[in-house]
């Protein structure tokens, strides 16, 4: 796992942590940290600033979830992109990290009540209706498809930001 990988975690689980959240550790496969999506009770919100200048964020209503991530190649394009996918429905929000090879490294359910109205209200995503919004690493919209989005949209969106040009300069 590389080591902006490793830190995000750490933050994350940090935070957790300090909302007196504890989450199992099951052993490792192949190589790579795996949690189960364990239920947690806080709002999405104070996740989410954390995640600012350090990912962007694919808001992912639960009816798109399938066509959005999965596949190997899906998920190793969202790693090297940064994006941390929160999807949400009826039963709460989840967030899933990726490592570098593709691999859900890291994820969470969110059922706490409000964690869907913050969810909505933050980034004006209306309940009950399938959506997908990204979200860039300065917190604002970027993108919001009604519909399910191909990979190539997104990482061509992606790729045309500023910050997303600088990264691929830095590497």
């Amino acid at each position: 796992m590389g080591q902006g990988l490793r830190g995000l975690v750490a933050v994350l689980t940090a935070l957790l942590a300090s909302l007196s959240l504890a989450a199992a550790q099951p052993p490792a496969l192949g190589g790579v940290e795996r949690t189960p999506d364990p239920v947690v009770s806080a709002p999405v919100g104070p996740l989410l600033d954390q995640l600012q200048w350090k990912r962007r964020i694919l808001i992912v209503h639960n009816d798109f979830v399938r066509d959005q991530i999965g596949t190997t190649e899906k998920n190793a394009a969202f790693a090297e992109r940064e994006i941390v996918v929160v999807n949400f429905g009826a039963r709460g929000v989840g967030i899933t990290l990726f490592d570098e090879g593709g691999q859900n490294v890291r994820g969470r359910a969110l059922k706490a009540p409000g964690a869907l109205e913050d969810l909505f209200q933050r980034y004006g995503v209306a309940p009950g209706k399938p959506e997908i919004v990204l979200v860039g690493k300065d917190g604002q919209i970027k993108g919001r498809w009604e519909e399910s989005v191909e990979l190539e949209t997104l990482t061509t969106l992606i790729d045309s930001m500023p910050m997303r040009q600088q990264e691929m300069d830095n590497r």
